[in-house]
């Protein structure tokens, strides 16, 4: 599918679509997704919470295992995930809707608002769809390893000040020219927050509350930075947890892990958690045209493009491409992103073609993705059966 396509058949969608979880009587669970979703939790495969809609329509929730072995307390609609890197087409909404008021340039150089940033040469835009040329995360935090444990500590966490800084201060940092390479890196949804924050003299926190989360309905997201993954956690908020041997202990207790905690000051890469409602509310505002207007949302979901007008391609465990904070479907069927940070895998994808959407957020780090493929065929057809 093309993305004259995909733009087209949003359009169409965009007068009908509003607010998730509308007044509209509930519809009846959707009996295949259940008996599967049941049978995977029975067998050990899946712990955490799913929700697929159509449209506006919930076609099955399901809240499946316990969020805190210490307490015992169980996964409800009511409990938090952190979305990791959801927090992307999160973050890249509010630069677009900052944009959009003339608060931000998207295609002005990153250094007219962060004057101590080594590169003029890397705008916003560049940082969003991952071709700024910095190092991936991987590389830039294995280089400096040492200064990051020393961060944690004398003031905690690495947070998105801290990676300004390392990076204003590598040479090797910026390892191509913007624009002629697509490497996805969390350090350059850190700086572009930072530059966020320099623009309009607002914390994130702030602006994401007033510019994403209010206007998108989101009504339980929240940024969890530093204090949400370090300590002082919403009570909310599920313990992720990962596999020592046989069993499951919290990644906080497993020393393989400590990164996550080292790491976990920076908001833009991840950093935000909600409910899985609130993900598909954002989902609904944005692929309506609510949140940032019919045509940023095209630029959004528009392949990025290289110096030479190549598009942007992503050859990993399937070809995709990216947009603004979005990965792309290479044919144009779908949009979505997933999350990955410690015990918790998020999920969400959508299908403009048949306004569907699946989201699904986990606690418990499992290696097998057996049930992914399954699992998405099964609300292919869940979908299909609503419209016969």
């Amino acid at each position: 599918m093309s993305y004259v396509r995909l733009s087209w058949i949003l359009g169409l969608l965009a007068p009908v679509a509003g607010v998730a979880c509308s007044s509209r009587p509930a519809r009846p669970q959707d009996p295949e997704l259940t008996a599967s979703f049941e049978r995977m939790h029975a067998e050990n495969r899946f712990d955490g919470a799913v929700l697929v809609a159509k449209g506006d329509d919930i076609l099955y929730e399901g809240s499946l295992g316990v969020a805190d072995d210490e307490t015992a307390r169980r996964i409800s609609p009511e409990t938090l995930f952190d979305y990791a890197s959801i927090s992307k087409p999160i973050t890249a909404a509010l630069a677009l809707r900052l944009a959009r008021a003339g608060r931000v340039d998207l295609d002005v150089p990153v250094k007219n608002y962060l004057m101590a940033f080594p590169a003029s040469d890397i705008t916003l835009r560049h940082l969003l769809t991952h071709t700024s040329g910095l190092l991936d995360h991987i590389q830039f935090f294995a280089k400096h390893e040492q200064e990051t444990r020393d961060i944690l500590r004398s003031s905690g966490p690495v947070n998105n000040a801290d990676v300004l800084r390392m990076l204003v201060a590598d040479d090797a940092a910026i390892a191509e020219p913007a624009g002629t390479s697509w490497r996805y890196s969390n350090i350059g949804y850190s700086i572009a927050v930072s530059a966020l924050e320099a623009a309009t003299g607002e914390p994130i926190a702030k602006l994401l509350q007033s510019e994403v989360f209010t206007p998108a309905g989101m009504k339980h997201a929240v940024v969890l930075g530093t204090a949400g993954r370090t300590g002082g956690a919403p009570a909310a908020l599920a313990v992720d947890y990962v596999k020592t041997d046989d069993s499951w202990a919290p990644r906080a207790s497993v020393p393989e892990w400590e990164f996550v905690e080292r790491l976990g000051g920076t908001i833009g890469d991840g950093g935000i958690a909600g409910r899985p409602r609130d993900l598909l509310a954002f989902v609904r505002s944005f692929t309506s045209g609510k949140l940032v207007g019919m045509e940023l949302r095209d630029t959004a979901f528009a392949k990025a493009k290289l110096l030479g007008d190549a598009p942007v391609r992503n050859e990993g465990w399937q070809v995709t491409s990216y947009g603004l904070g979005w990965t792309l479907a290479d044919d144009g069927a779908w949009v979505g992103h997933t999350g990955d940070w410690g015990g918790f895998l998020s999920y969400v994808k959508y299908w403009p073609a048949t306004d569907t959407t699946l989201i699904y957020s986990i606690h418990r780090r499992r290696d097998d993705w057996s049930w992914l493929g399954e699992l998405e065929a099964l609300v292919v057809n869940a979908s299909k059966r609503v419209d016969q």
